[in-house]
């Protein structure tokens, strides 16, 4: 199932026709929470209409809900970024009459990008009519999740037991914890809930390393230096300006798929020796596990705990310390075991 994402924007020709107005612009976008895509785009947008003179302002919010009254009522806002069912929720199921009637005088203008809808269960759940008198998590009341939900549970005339208004960190928790049945989840591809990022600690850079390798790489120590005390030296100042920006461990990303009941794929950022690719695949409960490298990230080599203790290029292009490779394969097992019917 799918649901089109699109840009609602009432009184948007309006703003752009006030008379008087000067070649330059200035609109309000109404999106979603800083961490969501909504707000992402926003800020997209905004970077690309600043070189044709048009000011745009985001706004975040908490909902789709939000967005349609405050493209209705809330100065400064024309437009604003909604899930298209949103106003098949408000006429078929919303009893606010003041927003059926703000509905009514809104318009889709054009669709941004699709969105999916994902259901997340009980393993014994194989299906939508097996949601029937479970507890469901269908997001924040107000969300474009808990309008999708509600929707749905509505046009199949699926009775679930309770709906939970719930974030979708909250209910994923709470599924892992058996406290609900099964969860709705509405995101934009690439979907990133069943993923977990890895704290890999970074090795440590003295002062004195930092001087040498700028200057290797600046040629003051030699005009000609050798390829792996270049490698190093890179390796060293790239170290360097991730414990800036990270601190003492680097996030990295893991994320688990599994079609049907046998299959499943693993993604792992950067090139990771084959040896750990091997033990992802023997901790698989999975009759077939797919390992795939250098997804999210690609700057260098993961090499085991025993290739560390050995030295070699891969090494030395590496700013983690050893053992982070064996971190990914616990992450990477323990999501497939989460991932298994």
């Amino acid at each position: 199932m799918k649901s089109m994402l699109s840009v609602l924007a009432f009184g948007l020709l309006i703003a752009l026709t006030v008379p008087g107005m000067s070649e330059a612009a200035d609109l309000g976008l109404i999106t979603g929470s800083e961490r969501g895509t909504y707000y992402q785009f926003g800020l997209n947008l905004q970077t690309l209409v600043k070189p044709h003179g048009i000011d745009l302002t985001v706004h975040t919010s908490r909902g789709s809900v939000e967005n349609v009254y405050a493209v209705y009522q809330k100065p400064g806002v024309q437009m604003g970024i909604v899930q298209a069912d949103v106003l098949a929720f408000v006429s078929r199921i919303q009893t606010d009459p003041i927003l059926k009637r703000i509905a009514s005088k809104t318009k889709m203008v054009f669709p941004l990008y699709n969105e999916e809808i994902h259901i997340l269960g009980r393993p014994d759940i194989t299906d939508f009519d097996g949601l029937a008198d479970r507890r469901v998590a269908v997001g924040r009341e107000g969300s474009g999740t808990y309008l999708t939900a509600r929707l749905l549970f509505k046009t199949s005339e699926v009775a679930p037991k309770e709906m939970v208004p719930i974030d979708t960190d909250e209910a994923l928790a709470e599924l892992k914890a058996g406290r609900i049945d099964a969860m709705f989840y509405v995101a934009g591809y690439p979907v990133k809930l069943l993923s977990e990022k890895v704290a890999a600690p970074l090795q440590e850079v003295t002062p004195e390393q930092i001087e040498r390798a700028e200057a290797v790489l600046s040629g003051k120590l030699t005009s000609t230096p050798a390829f792996m005390l270049q490698v190093e030296a890179y390796r060293i100042l790239h170290t360097r300006d991730f414990r800036r920006w990270f601190g003492d461990a680097i996030p990295m990303e893991v994320q688990a798929f599994r079609l049907g009941t046998d299959t499943a794929i693993v993604t792992l950022p950067h090139e990771i020796f084959a040896d750990l690719g091997l033990a992802i695949k023997r901790a698989s409960p999975f009759t077939y596990t797919f390992v795939i490298s250098l997804a999210n990230d690609v700057d260098w080599y993961v090499p085991t705990r025993k290739a560390f203790a050995e030295g070699s290029y891969e090494v030395t292009t590496c700013p983690v310390k050893p053992g982070a490779g064996e971190m990914l394969v616990e992450c990477a097992s323990r999501l497939l075991n989460q991932l298994k019917p």
